[in-house]
């Protein structure tokens, strides 16, 4: 890995069949240095983190949240975050691959679950009766007696994901989702993650899908009230302001690896979308005070 570039973290090794692994926060604590959770690291997976006990500071991306007791703070995939350490703090870490969630192609709630995980980091005073979920996931985990723990895994986690994450993620919306346009959303979503340093015009995402531009535009606005342009200018600038606060290549290298022709058009694009510029942002990330861009 390029040293300048974001530190990686993969999931490790599965006791189950399913890609997923539970530890308390105490326990991971015992297995890593302390330095690594404070080195802003990229993750290859989902996690959930539950706070039992114990208060402190997390950031995820550039942005800076306050845990307490009942706070559970949610990563998607290549997702960077970093924490101090604190002995003091309980609770739990699950991590776990996207198809250990979801039933095949046609699972209905694939699509809810994937874009809640995707808008919400974080949900402060969950109520207490979660940490139930939490220890019987671990419980089940540690101690798999017959062929049934993979699916009671599964499906707790899913309760979790439902009970948590998507309804608040729903109740922040100002409609909700009822598009029927919900699978090619998530494939555009997906094309998106892939190609976001290709191109940055939706013509190209909707000759990828065999689509028109129109199309795609009605897509996204059914299920998020935005345009094609602004979903993908959105994927654009979280890259931008993640390698800005985290890495340390130099500005005109990130331009570069997000397919900008030159500096100067990195800088015009980030900020009309920030009224900053790149090492405007780069400064104020330093002095953590970039939360609110």
């Amino acid at each position: 890995m390029d040293q300048q570039d974001i530190h990686g973290v993969e999931l490790e090794q599965m006791r189950t069949e399913l890609e997923f692994t539970i530890s308390t926060i105490a326990q991971l604590f015992d297995e890593f240095e302390p330095s690594v959770f404070a080195k802003p690291h990229r993750v290859s997976f989902n996690a959930i983190i539950y706070i039992a006990k114990g208060q402190g500071e997390h950031h995820i991306d550039h942005k800076l949240y306050r845990y307490k007791p009942g706070t559970i703070m949610f990563l998607s995939q290549y997702q960077v975050h970093h924490f101090d350490y604190n002995p003091d703090i309980e609770g739990y870490v699950a991590s776990f691959k996207d198809e250990m969630l979801y039933y095949g192609n046609d699972d209905p709630y694939e699509s809810k679950i994937k874009t809640a995980l995707e808008n919400v980091n974080c949900i402060y005073d969950s109520d207490e009766k979660y940490s139930f979920y939490f220890e019987q996931l671990s419980q089940e985990y540690l101690n798999q007696q017959d062929n049934l723990s993979g699916e009671i895994i599964r499906s707790t986690m899913r309760t979790v994901m439902l009970k948590t994450l998507v309804r608040h993620y729903q109740s922040c919306l100002t409609h909700q989702n009822r598009s029927p346009d919900a699978l090619d959303f998530m494939r555009l979503r997906e094309l998106i993650e892939s190609h976001y340093n290709d191109t940055r015009t939706v013509a190209d995402y909707a000759r990828m899908m065999g689509k028109t531009t129109k199309k795609i535009n009605q897509i996204v606005k059914d299920n998020t009230g935005r345009t094609g342009k602004e979903l993908i200018d959105d994927r654009v600038m979280l890259e931008a302001k993640r390698l800005l606060a985290y890495s340390q290549y130099s500005i005109t290298n990130i331009a570069v690896i997000l397919g900008f022709n030159e500096a100067t058009n990195m800088t015009k694009f980030f900020r009309r979308h920030t009224e900053l510029t790149p090492k405007e942002f780069r400064e104020l990330c330093r002095h953590n005070v970039a939360k609110s861009y």
